[in-house]
């Protein structure tokens, strides 16, 4: 549910997606990003059909702010479902481009490559701005990180989550997900007498996609980028 009253009411309202109520939509964009937690996708959708009705009323700034938005919602399929609501015109425009790569960078589990263009990108697309973004990516990525290593050399937990490998920062990640250090490693969890260990490191540089794929059911959300190009 909206949670904002005016939002609420204005999604119940049959004429709910009449040009009049776009700049509505798109003040709660911009809270959205600037207000920690604020986050509504029914809202962001409905604000994106408008512009499909309307071509004339389309602001590219809008389309980069709820796509940011749902960049911070993965694992969940937001991205995918606001780029069906996005004029195919718009898909290579030079300030969309850029933030599908960075989606598609994280839903291919190539992180460290993630962090070093959101670092190139983040001035020029205002994503420094947006209360919680590092914190939401990082969430994501600490999650695959969960279901996919059972240990995990320390140096590289610290690049992909874009750490130093000695901070408190990243001392404090490691305690609250209730992992435990040993030596250079972190074990995020211990092997059952009956489990055998893998025979090939689990802390390869890069996930496959087919790993990922398994981990987390992106398939679908994978293909849709084919919009983006």
């Amino acid at each position: 549910m909206p949670q904002d009253p005016e939002i609420a009411a204005l999604l119940q309202d049959e004429n709910r997606f009449e040009k009049e109520n776009a700049a509505a939509l798109e003040r709660f964009v911009d809270r959205q990003l600037v207000e920690d937690g604020l986050y509504d996708l029914e809202a962001n959708l409905a604000l994106l059909k408008i512009y499909l009705i309307y071509p004339q009323e389309c602001k590219v700034e809008y389309l980069q702010k709820v796509l940011v938005k749902a960049i911070m919602a993965l694992p969940e399929t937001h991205f995918l479902l606001c780029m069906y609501q996005i004029p195919e015109k718009y898909h290579k425009h030079e300030d969309i481009l850029p933030i599908c790569d960075l989606a598609q960078l994280l839903e291919f589990a190539k992180f460290r490559q993630f962090w070093a263009d959101y670092k190139a990108n983040k001035h020029a697309y205002s994503l420094n701005i947006v209360v919680g973004f590092v914190r939401e990516v990082r969430r994501f990525i600490l999650s695959v990180v969960t279901i996919t290593y059972n240990c995990i050399n320390k140096s590289d937990l610290a690049e992909l989550v874009d750490m130093d490998v000695g901070s408190a920062e990243l001392t404090a990640v490691i305690k609250d997900h209730g992992w435990t250090e040993d030596g250079p490693r972190v074990v995020l969890r211990r092997l059952a007498d009956n489990e055998v260990a893998p025979t090939e490191s689990r802390t390869q540089k890069t996930l496959t996609l087919d790993q990922l794929t398994k981990a987390l059911g992106v398939t679908e959300s994978v293909q849709g980028y084919a919009y983006c190009r």
